[in-house]
């Protein structure tokens, strides 16, 4: 995928409003602690919407395969929490390997089998996303959202991270490529929502001077 000069455009305007709200550890634990208390509430919630509500979601086919509806799967997780809800589910062959995912392998279960493609496992409730490839370096390129809600949320996982080893006031140091890599941005503009400079950055891609080269947005 060619690097897209409106797209990167488009992007580059969000930065601003999310860089306008700083976030600190005690943020940080604070909203890991909310979304563990609410992380039921939003898984059905993302199953409701994303998958029963998306007619091309390939989980869709699976639960119905599985004869499993909205209702079950709110009552296994009310009743023994999220990871046995999923275990279940998973058991049932609602699930997909990564090899399935990969397209390597085809979807069947039971005598159902599935045309799949990445197309259809892509969540449709992102919104405002940046959109570029991976690198392939295990196989075929894929697409790769990110919008800054995501970004947001690694950041608080970042600060909290650092904050338990101790390390959240030494120097950071990027070994990505430059942007518009997707690879540099994600790991830099969470920093930069915690406050943090970027003290040094290195590039394994070499970086084109010269005017109107487009370069490939790689992972």
């Amino acid at each position: 995928m060619l690097f897209d000069l409106g797209m990167f455009a488009g992007y580059a305007a969000g930065i601003v409003p999310y860089l306008r709200d700083r976030l600190d550890v005690a943020r940080c634990r604070e909203l890991i602690a909310l979304g563990h208390a609410q992380r039921a509430d939003t898984f059905l919630v993302l199953l409701e919407r994303a998958v029963f509500g998306n007619a091309s979601s390939p989980y869709l086919p699976l639960l119905n395969h599985a004869g499993i509806e909205h209702g079950d799967v709110a009552r296994l997780v009310r009743q023994d929490g999220v990871e046995s809800a999923l275990a279940d589910l998973y058991d049932a062959g609602v699930r997909l390997s990564i090899d399935e995912w990969k397209g390597r392998s085809p979807v069947r279960r039971n005598g159902l089998e599935l045309p799949f493609t990445h197309v259809r496992a892509a969540n449709p409730l992102v919104a405002g996303r940046f959109e570029a490839i991976s690198g392939g370096t295990s196989g075929e390129s894929r697409p790769v959202v990110v919008n800054f809600p995501f970004l947001t949320q690694l950041a608080v996982y970042h600060g909290a991270f650092l904050d338990a080893f101790g390390v959240g006031e030494r120097p950071t140091a990027l070994w990505y490529p430059v942007p518009p890599s997707v690879a540099g941005l994600t790991n830099a503009l969470p920093n930069l929502k915690l406050g943090r400079s970027i003290d040094r950055w290195f590039t394994q891609i070499p970086v084109s001077r010269r005017p109107g080269v487009a370069r490939r947005v790689a992972l």
